[in-house]
């Protein structure tokens, strides 16, 4: 049963497809936790094979994540557990006893330390130093230096500012409820089980229940962070599902009744036609897939991510490419510009010679000269999402699942925008003033091109209009920091440096990395002889980004005006060096 429900968890299965770290690690853990218990039922005698294969569970695990050597960890908590649970309170401190608790802690540390150094054999940073090395790595564990923004539960968040509970709830929003369902009969159902296992049974049990719930647990007391749903912690997955099969036996063995037991079947299968429903439909994506709790993917999308792991990027460019082959020259050069460049780079590897692929984020797509896009849905604000404000105009193909779009394929049919900015970079402003409302005219909610425009009638000191087109701006994108900046920027026209500082809060609540604000919150602050305020801005501006040299002339002007030329020098070296 345990098999079955495994396969038939569209998460689970999604990912056994395509994902080469998280599956191979839950490899290794269940293995590891499977050779723990039957090295425990052959205890005080474990044979050689189990030993062995033990030690074998332990490396794999490490040889995919050192963080894996926590499994080390558990196989010496359940050593304990097992002798505790084996031994008379009384004789805890008998020679006899003592003498088995050494062997046992002989066993952990010979398998333990054998399973290490198999381990990190094809890990040359480890081999170089495998005990500093180790610990540096275990202690960088889910402190992700990147921050992303992440869709969760109808709002926008960022990866290291997340609930405490994001991970917990994406695997109950997530995992099949016939899964869940198991799980709350073990639980329910767990004091009668000793009718129908062995005497060792409550240490398995434990070792089970551990192994799926403690990571977790010790996650929170980390305080670390995750993000793209729970592929993570993939490794909890099978621990979970052999503790809902049990569930389901222990129900199936106390029924006597046959057609009591029958029902039951017929209620398991029935709650495992939504997940393999979805199984169906959806393939290859799979693991796009959330429980009837949610609604399934219709009633997710546009309050959690779908395509985190970006599978249909590879399909889009399959697509892209059949499309150009039918409907380009072969000799027409044409550029392509997505915010998943390494995968569709290579789809496009054998074809470099007519097509050219760029990085290109999406709410930047019209900065850069391109022919066609290929979007992944991935950080796009939930109001576009649930608005039908996403995809775009222009877009001519979507992958869908579910019939929600997770990507999509543009054909550029207006470089409206792109040549009006470039014209108002050149201070052309009657050219960019015809071409910027062509730009708005061709898509009224195109987000960039209402603020190229409302720049324009910033330098054509018709500053109403140029707040009407951010407003507009707003409502496409709601919260937008750099609509917010614009809106600063208007201010400081009207000469109203405090109304601006406040839209530059307001842009630094949405996005607290947004460090052009703190540059420009700092040149209003110098500005206004709040140089204290002006400061720590721009330090923070730095801090963000050690390479943002605008800042650096204003923090060196403003330690220079406070007479504090060693402060000025110090920040003039790390100029001088960038």
């Amino acid at each position: 049963m345990g098999i079955l429900l495994l396969f038939f968890s569209p998460r689970f299965l999604g990912h056994s497809f395509n994902n080469p770290k998280d599956i191979p690690l839950t490899l290794g853990f269940i293995f590891t936790i499977y050779y723990m218990i039957r090295y425990f039922e052959e205890l005080p005698k474990p044979s050689k094979h189990v030993m062995f294969m033990l030690c074998i569970g332990i490396a794999l695990g490490i040889s995919v994540r050192i963080s894996a050597i926590i499994l080390s960890a558990y196989f010496l908590l359940f050593s304990i557990l097992y002798y505790l649970f084996n031994t008379p309170f009384s004789e805890i401190l008998s020679k006899v006893r003592i003498k088995q608790a050494g062997k046992l802690i002989l066993y952990w540390f010979v398998i333990s330390l054998c399973g290490y150094f198999l381990g990190i054999l094809f890990w040359p940073y480890g081999l170089a130093d495998p005990i500093d090395h180790t610990l540096e790595v275990i202690n960088a564990t889910g402190d992700f230096p990147v921050k992303l923004r992440v869709l969760f539960d109808g709002d926008m968040h960022w990866s290291d500012l997340l609930p405490w509970y994001y991970t917990s709830m994406f695997i109950f929003i997530t995992t099949p409820v016939v899964i869940l369902a198991g799980s709350l009969l073990f639980v329910i159902l767990l004091f009668i089980a000793n009718k129908y296992y062995s005497g060792r049974y409550p240490l398995y049990i434990f070792i089970l229940v551990f192994a799926a719930v403690f990571p977790l647990i010790y996650m929170g007391i980390k305080d670390s962070y995750d993000y793209g749903g729970w592929r993570h912690f993939l490794f909890i997955y099978p621990p979970l599902v052999i503790i809902s099969a049990i569930g389901y036996e222990i129900l199936y063995k106390s029924i006597k009744r046959k057609y009591l037991k029958l029902s039951l079947l017929v209620i398991f299968a029935l709650l495992l036609f939504h997940p393999v429903g979805h199984i169906v439909r959806n393939d290859p994506y799979q693991y796009i897939y959330f429980n009837e709790f949610t609604g399934g993917v219709k009633k997710a999308y546009g309050k959690y991510e779908l395509d985190y792991y970006c599978h249909s990027i590879k399909h889009a460019s399959q697509w892209l490419l059949n499309y150009l082959d039918n409907n380009h020259d072969r000799s027409e050069k044409l550029t392509i510009v997505t915010n998943r460049h390494e995968i569709v780079s290579y789809c496009f590897k054998d074809h470099k010679d007519r097509y050219t692929v760029k990085y290109c984020k999406y709410y930047g797509r019209n900065w850069f000269d391109w022919d066609y896009a290929i979007f992944n849905g991935e950080y796009i604000h939930y109001h576009q999402l649930q608005n039908d404000l996403w995809p775009p105009k222009g877009t001519i193909h979507t992958i869908r699942v579910d019939n929600k779009p997770v990507s999509a394929i543009l054909k550029r049919e207006s470089r409206a925008h792109f040549l009006g900015k470039k014209a108002l970079d050149k201070k052309e402003y009657e050219t960019a003033g015809e071409l910027l409302k062509k730009a708005v005219e061709y898509d009224p909610n195109h987000e960039a091109s209402l603020l190229s425009l409302s720049e324009y009638y910033m330098y054509m000191e018709k500053f109403e209009k140029a707040k009407e087109l951010i407003q507009k701006c707003l409502e496409v994108y709601p919260g937008y920091e750099v609509a917010y900046s614009y809106l600063s920027q208007v201010c400081l026209y009207e000469n109203k440096p405090d109304q601006s500082v406040k839209y530059l809060e307001k842009a630094l609540e949405t996005n607290p990395y947004y460090y052009q604000a703190y540059l420009n919150l700092g040149v209003i602050y110098f500005n206004n002889q709040q140089y204290e305020k002006a400061i720590a801005a721009l330090e923070k501006c730095i801090s963000l980004n050690p390479r943002f040299k605008m800042a650096y002339p204003y923090l060196i002007n403003t330690y220079t005006y406070l007479k504090n030329e060693q402060k000025a020098n110090y920040y003039r070296q790390i100029l001088k060096n960038l």
